[in-house]
């Protein structure tokens, strides 16, 4: 057995267990890895059923299902990655906006302290696709995703919603000071962005909405951190509110 199945195997395999399994199911089945000499890893179903209850003999079959065992994996690595691409961006490689729901949705049901979520919108994205063409537009959103990425850490996450829309979550925080600082340290690399071929510069605005404070769900935070973009655009661009 392969060490990972053995506390299993051990248990499963007990006469204590597999007697009351046989009683209330009339058969007991588990599988586990096995490791064979000059074959390498195989998967066994172990099957125990009556041969004769009355003298309680017990017969214990073990079939070998590596292959179906090897295609149901392929499957559901198959799915994963499907799940995975319907909920990425194809450009920038972050979650889309279904992504990024389902993640702030399972982050916020077990949010140990506050979190905070960004909605950034870049400043006057449409001046750059109608002055520079849309292979400047797309590398201006690889630059943002870019920038997303190394300012956040492993467990947040950062999302383009859609056009010239970002969103970034931080999932737990002691205090609205470290989204604060995250935020600044976005807009000003933002700011340092000179796009090639070009040298078009970028920026964006950023509205934060703190959890649980200002909502518990990713539509409400959503909302008001969308809001307060406005406010950030108001105040100059290339900045944020809180």
């Amino acid at each position: 057995m392969v060490p990972e199945d053995r506390e299993m195997v051990v248990r499963e395999m007990s006469l204590d267990r597999v007697t009351a399994e046989l009683e209330r199911h009339e058969v007991h089945a588990f599988t586990c890895g096995v490791w064979e000499e000059g074959v390498g890893y195989t998967r066994k179903r172990l099957e125990y059923r009556y041969y004769n209850r009355g003298q309680q003999m017990i017969l214990l079959s073990r079939t070998d299902i590596t292959a179906m065992y090897d295609e149901q994996r392929r499957h559901t690595r198959e799915l994963e990655e499907a799940l995975l691409r319907a909920q990425t961006d194809p450009l920038t490689g972050l979650w889309n906006y279904q992504g990024i729901q389902e993640v702030v949705k399972k982050e916020l049901e077990h949010l140990p302290n506050k979190a905070a979520l960004f909605f950034l919108d870049l400043d006057d994205f449409k001046l750059v696709n109608d002055t520079y063409g849309h292979a400047a537009g797309d590398q201006a959103l690889k630059a943002v995703a870019d920038i997303l990425k190394r300012n956040i850490r492993a467990e947040d996450h950062a999302a383009r919603i859609g056009g010239d829309e970002f969103v970034v979550f931080l999932s737990d925080i002691p205090s609205p000071e470290v989204a604060k600082d995250c935020a600044r340290r976005i807009c000003d690399h933002l700011a340092e962005v000179r796009l090639e071929h070009t040298g078009a510069r970028i920026s964006g605005s950023i509205g934060i909405a703190i959890a649980p404070d200002e909502g518990s769900d990713y539509e409400d935070l959503a909302k008001k951190a969308d809001s307060k973009t406005y406010l950030a655009k108001s105040n100059g661009k290339n900045q944020f509110a809180l």
